[in-house]
């Protein structure tokens, strides 16, 4: 099945202030030394990897393991640093385990107390929202994330292994890197040649420019300093809405709504893991739908022999005989296709 591309949420397309909402993810295991020199013992590593939804900055912490001590250790460093967050976004809870299959192995096994973070976080004011099992594309934004950051790690290190510190230090320049990437490209103004970058949004300068001192600004008052600053971050969240939302309207595919799936239709669960486990795709019969804001259900859970299942449409398969008369299926050429 298929769906036409929701809008974006609204804390993509609406200016808050940096960091106050985010997406989350870990990657990993990487070899991390306990010291220097020869014959010298590894250990593993992994990244905590936070994305802002609005500016897309991204803000990186090493943490030591995947237990929920040390989450809450690099939840309490990010927001010490980037002020607070209330609302944090991941994968869902039973899949919150990146993308390596070691990682998935160790995060299966680790003994994360979900409802001791979820006190945490409430405590905090923070409202934690999973995404729907196995629908990677609802999380395309921190997905793309932990890509990029693997990419340049890889590209530095190679098959070398650094100790903590300077994994760390590392990180924290890819981190750099990452918030320097080009939002949109600059404007046409011959006095503005700068494009607009997540740093901006977030620090309302770029991390790659040279600071300058201007002498004319040091007899301000204080409340003209900050007026100072507080036109300058105006400035660029002016840029943002003018330069950088209307690409966020492109859709480069699922451009054209389909029929909903209803509670009763019949599907086939296309799912890798079912299949390995039960050597064939199960078939089942959809309980519950969950629209969108616009109507349109890209999300369903679905009954079968072997239990209930909340799967993206996508992963399901509509079979054409589960409907008797009503509107037409896709087998019964409304000009869609199934995808499997």
């Amino acid at each position: 099945m298929r769906q036409e591309m929701a809008a974006l949420p609204d804390p993509r397309v609406q200016p808050n202030p940096a960091f106050s909402i985010v997406g989350v993810d870990y990657a990993g295991p990487f070899d991390v030394l306990q010291a220097k020199g020869s014959g010298v013992r590894t250990t593993k590593g992994y990244v905590a990897i936070f994305v802002c939804f609005s500016s897309k900055a991204v803000h990186i912490e090493l943490v030591g393991d995947c237990s929920t001590e040390s989450f809450l250790g690099a939840l309490t460093r990010f927001t010490g640093r980037r002020g607070p967050t209330t609302n944090i976004w991941s994968d869902n809870a039973t899949t919150f385990r990146g993308a390596d299959t070691e990682l998935k192995r160790l995060l299966q096994a680790a003994e994360i107390d979900w409802g001791r973070i979820k006190g945490s976080l409430a405590e905090r004011g923070i409202k934690w929202t999973f995404i729907p099992p196995r629908a990677p594309h609802f999380g395309g934004l921190w997905e793309t994330a932990v890509r990029s950051m693997k990419l340049h790690l890889r590209r530095v290190i190679g098959p070398r292994h650094l100790t903590y510190e300077e994994l760390n230090t590392l990180l924290v320049d890819i981190e750099r890197v990452l918030n320097s990437r080009p939002l949109a490209p600059p404007t046409g103004d011959v006095d503005d040649l700068e494009a607009l970058t997540p740093s901006h949004l977030a620090n309302a300068r770029s991390l790659n420019s040279i600071p300058q001192l201007n002498k004319a600004h040091l007899s301000l008052e204080p409340a003209r300093h900050w007026d100072l600053v507080r036109r300058l971050r105006d400035h660029f969240w002016e840029r943002w809405s003018r330069e950088y939302l209307h690409t966020l309207q492109q859709r480069a595919k699922w451009n054209r709504p389909h029929p909903n799936l209803e509670e009763g239709d019949v599907v086939v669960v296309v799912d890798p893991s079912l299949m390995k486990e039960y050597e064939h795709w199960p078939l089942g019969r959809v309980v519950k739908t969950y629209p969108g804001p616009d109507g349109r259900v890209r999300v369903a859970e679905v009954r079968t022999t072997h239990g209930s299942y909340v799967r993206p449409v996508v992963k399901l398969v509509l079979l054409p005989c589960s409907r008797q008369g009503g509107r037409p299926t896709p087998a019964q050429g409304d000009g869609s296709s199934q995808e499997v």
